[in-house]
């Protein structure tokens, strides 16, 4: 380790949201507020990178599931749950590690979900940009899929209007998106360079382990919530 490498980078990443099924809203927790915060929709952005990783609520150790991020399904995930012990007391539980296959079955089981992280720069009406995250599991997989979106400079619009869907006696929705024109010159340039900051950032956060990172400002979905956003109303991707 030399002495300019002695530290990890900080994430260039301003928000992380998360699609509420339940509600047919993206959220992003504000600290200050110490509330969820959805975000206007409409809404435009572009999309840098994505990768994987777990996520979800578990009643039976009544806290939430993560993971770290991997690049392919076939990397080793380590899943752990911020929950309570039988004193109310708040631990760390470690619940899994290996590829997506390999534990799937398990995970599932306590209630956690594949998700994808999906790095994106919002776009607004004045081409001011910000990267943020989105962490999409469950009924946002689907269209997130079938839109076809990729990193190829493309604006994605997630539309007004999320997809109502019904399973059972529980009712649900789907966000829409909509693939638009590809990104103007001078917003690609920007682009560019914030996605050259972001793969900085995850060259090292990859060669470091796989940290699981603890997000202050991570939306605190409860149970109720995590179901309405898992629902198994969309089709799951494949995981070769």
């Amino acid at each position: 380790m030399s002495l300019s490498n002695k530290r990890s980078l900080s994430s260039p990443v301003t928000k992380y949201y998360q699609w509420r099924g339940n509600e047919g809203t993206l959220s992003y927790y504000d600290k200050e507020l110490r509330k969820n915060v959805p975000i206007a929709l409409p809404l435009n952005f572009v999309v840098l990178d994505q990768l994987s990783m777990i996520k979800g609520f578990s009643d039976d150790y009544q806290g939430s599931f993560s993971s770290n991020e991997v690049r392919s399904v076939k990397d080793t995930l380590r899943v752990i749950c911020y929950g309570k012990n039988n004193k109310n007391e708040t631990k760390t539980y470690n619940i899994a590690e290996g590829s997506y296959e390999t534990i799937k079955d398990q995970i599932k089981s306590l209630g956690a979900r594949y998700t994808k992280s999906v790095y994106v720069v919002i776009i607004d009406d004045k081409n001011d940009l910000e990267l943020v995250n989105f962490q999409l599991m469950g009924s946002a997989l689907a269209p997130l899929f079938e839109a076809r979106i990729n990193d190829d400079g493309h604006v994605i619009r997630l539309g007004v209007n999320p997809e109502q869907k019904v399973k059972g006696k529980s009712t649900y929705y789907e966000p829409t998106f909509t693939k638009l024109a590809a990104a103007t010159d001078e917003v690609m340039k920007q682009l560019v360079e914030m996605d050259e900051e972001l793969q900085s950032y995850l060259k090292d956060y990859l060669t470091r382990n796989n940290e699981i990172k603890e997000i202050d400002d991570e939306p605190d979905l409860d149970s109720e919530d995590y179901r309405a956003t898992m629902l198994l109303g969309s089709t799951f991707p494949s995981m070769d």
